[in-house]
Formats: C-alpha cells, structure tokens, sequence
C-alpha cells in the first residue's frame, strides 16, 4: 500500500465548566475504532406536533485517527505525532499542525502542561533519544528557531527582529532570510528556546494588544546528519515544522481589522488545500505569508500532519463544523498528486555548509 504524505487526525476535549454551567451539550460522537467523528446539530427549541425537540441527522467524518475526550497527549504522540517525527530523524522533511478554533485545545495538545507535555516537548525527547542511540560513526547537529506570524508580518520570537521576508533560490527550500538559529544540543536547548518564544509572543501580545490565538505561531527545528556510507561523508538534512495556528473562529466586530488578517490566512490556507483536492493546476501559495511557508508541508516535500481540535459544546456548533470540513478537505487530498518524501543526501560537505552560510 502506498504511503500517504498527509494524515489527518481529529481530537474532541471535554465540556468545560462554563459551557456545562451555560446549558451547552455534546453535539460530538468520537468512535477511535472506527476513526470517525459524527456532529450533530443542536435540537431546535420549537416542538414539533408530536411534542417532541426536533433535531437533525448527524454528519460523519472519516479520518487517519480520531481522539475523544478522554485521550492524553501522550497517547496522541507515540500513536500519531512520533512517526512524523522519527521520519524527520531519518532524514525526511516532516510538519505537524494544529488547527482549531480558540478553546479548543490547539496549544495544550502542542505544547502540553506540567503534567501532560504536548507533542513538541515529547518531539524534543524523542530526537535526544535517537541521537544518544547512534554509534559513533554518525554525527547529528539540531538548531531550532522560533518565529509569529501576525497581520502578514513574520517576527522572530527569540531575535525579536520583524518583518522578516521570505526568500527562494532556484531549485533550492523556502527559507526565511535573517531568521536567527540556535544550536542545541539537549533536549533542554529546544525547550528553552520553545519558552523563550512564547515569552516574547507574550511581550508583544501587551505592546499590540494581542494574545495568542491571534497569531500563528511556527517552531522550526533543523537537524543534520553526517555519517559514512561505503567511505564516503553522506549528508542528510531535514526540517520539522510544528504549528499552533490562530483561531478559526469567525471575525471579531471588534476588532474586525485583525480579524479579517487573521481570517485572510486561514481562508488562503483552506483555498490552497481546496486547489490540491480538486488538483487545479495552479495553487496560490503565495497568497498570504503562512501558506508560503507551509508549501513544502503540503506539495509533498514532507511527512505531513493535521491535527484538528475540536470542541463538543453544542454553542460552538459552527466553528466545531468548519473546523471538521477544513479537515475533511486536507483528507481528500490525493495520493498521487504529492511527491514521495525526498531525504536530501550530499557527499560534499563543503557544498552542504556554503548552501547554509548563503542563506544565512
């Protein structure tokens, strides 16, 4: 059977307790055995003649994987999260991101808590551990960046520069010119830096009066392998990109300008993923600053996973529906219309570390 670069997964959490406290129901039936997920709409006030609350039939979603309420970060990773990841340490480009409206669990399932870390924390163990099992003949280096993208502006979060503009040579990756990269050499570096950003995304957040759901936010590590293949120095470098998107919850009245931003890049996201399910001939990645980063993650060029988060109340209805029809259209995405992963191998290290220093 053929691989498939995009995989899809869906992850419902509880009720909370103002949704419980403000009468809200499940409208969500999550069925992991069969990965499907089935929304109904919320029963209508009115009676029908036979006195009974009139409700509608329930749409079914076929998915990769389906989690309830009841899953844990750490059963979402090693079931879903770490193959994406182990193919990134093999040498293929791999992306994991989240996407959901505000509340819905997005960071929590990314980044995780005290007690539950979240898939990138389990990522950077995960790395160190494959590092630390490779013999002596193999050397691995791991930089890690951070960036925000917010109002079609891309600023890094740990240099904290901004404005920052995204470049492409001929025949060579997307990158982002002057983004700063960090060695790191435990798992310990990559979570230092992963907080680090987060802290400067919230010094912003005071200065322009924004908060993190309104911002995309975009950790990059960069790993290069090194080791002797039929004596001879083999190459291979490889990108993962893990994704905590904005709130795909309709505009804001009050702060419509925003909003509307926010929604341009959600909305060119869900085009460029409508254009590769139809396999239109041309896609418009270049429509907003997030889809153009996100190309490799979505034309074939990388290990690929969507996570949608979902939430069961039944006052979010629509925003629970959109976000199941957006994932609905990244899994009709054909096999054949991405590209097998491609692990890049080169047996001149000298070209390899030029290559870097010119885009650097």
């Amino acid at each position: 059977m053929q691989e498939v670069n995009i995989k899809v997964i869906s992850r419902c959490r509880p009720l909370n307790l103002r949704e419980i406290q403000n009468g809200s129901q499940s409208i969500l039936d999550c069925n992991k055995n069969l990965a499907q997920v089935s929304v109904k709409l919320p029963a209508r006030k009115e009676q029908t003649s036979e006195g009974q609350i009139e409700g509608e039939q329930a749409r079914t979603f076929q998915f990769d994987m389906v989690y309830g309420e009841d899953a844990t970060n750490q059963e979402l990773f090693t079931e879903s999260f770490r193959p994406v990841v182990h193919a990134f340490v093999e040498g293929q480009n791999g992306c994991i991101f989240a996407y959901g409206q505000t509340g819905a669990g997005k960071t929590f399932t990314m980044s995780g808590n005290g007690t539950q870390p979240g898939c990138m924390p389990s990522s950077f163990n995960y790395i160190f551990e494959y590092i630390s099992q490779q013999p002596s003949t193999v050397s691995i280096s791991v930089r890690a960046s951070c960036i925000e993208i917010y109002n079609e502006r891309i600023t890094d979060l740990i240099s904290q520069q901004t404005d920052l503009r995204i470049r492409q040579k001929p025949e060579q990756a997307i990158y982002i010119e002057n983004l700063s990269e960090h060695s790191c050499g435990t798992k310990e570096d990559l979570q230092k830096i992963l907080e680090k950003g987060y802290r400067n995304q919230c010094i912003e957040a005071t200065k322009m009066g924004q908060c993190s759901s309104r911002s995309h936010t975009m950790f990059i590590i960069k790993l290069e392998k090194t080791e002797v293949v039929n004596g001879e120095k083999v190459c291979k470098l490889s990108t993962l990109k893990m994704i905590d998107l904005a709130g795909s919850e309709r505009p804001e009245i009050s702060r419509f300008k925003e909003s509307m931003m926010i929604n341009k890049s959600l909305a060119s996201l869900y085009v460029v993923v409508s254009k590769l399910a139809s396999q239109a001939p041309h896609i418009p990645y270049r429509d907003s600053q997030l889809t153009r980063l996100m190309q490799d993650a979505l034309d074939g060029n990388s290990k690929t996973m969507l996570v949608a988060l979902i939430s069961p109340a039944s006052q979010n209805y629509e925003e629970t529906l959109s976000t199941l029809r957006f994932a609905d259209q990244v899994k009709k995405i054909p096999n054949q219309q991405i590209n097998k992963p491609q692990i890049k191998q080169e047996s001149n290290q000298l070209a390899i570390n030029q290559e870097y220093l010119e885009q650097k």
